[in-house]
């Protein structure tokens, strides 16, 4: 089993009127604590995450472009803080959209936000 998420980093950004930056990273939670780690976390959680970190790429469907982006193999993750407080029934689609867990491999093109 995988559990799939992305990860935004951000950092304020010197050179544009100090306005922070995104970057995003997808995270892969393999084996036993891939369920554990879908469960227990939530959307927007902050949370502490060590891994081996590679690049990837892949054909969007939508554009036909290559994409690349970095991807963390989690070996070890810590929520930090509490959760966010829950949202309401009609933003539910989008917070399963992004702890997608199966069994099959990567997010598909749709749930990754670059």
């Amino acid at each position: 089993m995988v559990a799939n998420a992305s990860l935004a980093v951000d950092f304020p950004d010197k050179k544009r009127d100090d306005t922070d930056k995104t970057d995003w990273f997808r995270l892969e939670v393999w084996g036993e604590d891939a369920e554990r780690f879908a469960d227990t976390l939530k959307k927007g959680q902050l949370i502490d995450v060590e891994g081996r970190a590679k690049s990837d790429s892949y054909v969007s469907k939508k554009t036909g472009e290559t994409v690349n982006q970095w991807v963390i193999k989690v070996h070890t993750w810590t929520p930090v803080g509490t959760p966010p407080a829950a949202k309401p029934a009609t933003t539910a689609g989008a917070d399963a959209a992004a702890w997608n867990t199966n069994d099959t491999g990567p997010a598909s093109d749709e749930e990754v936000p670059f």
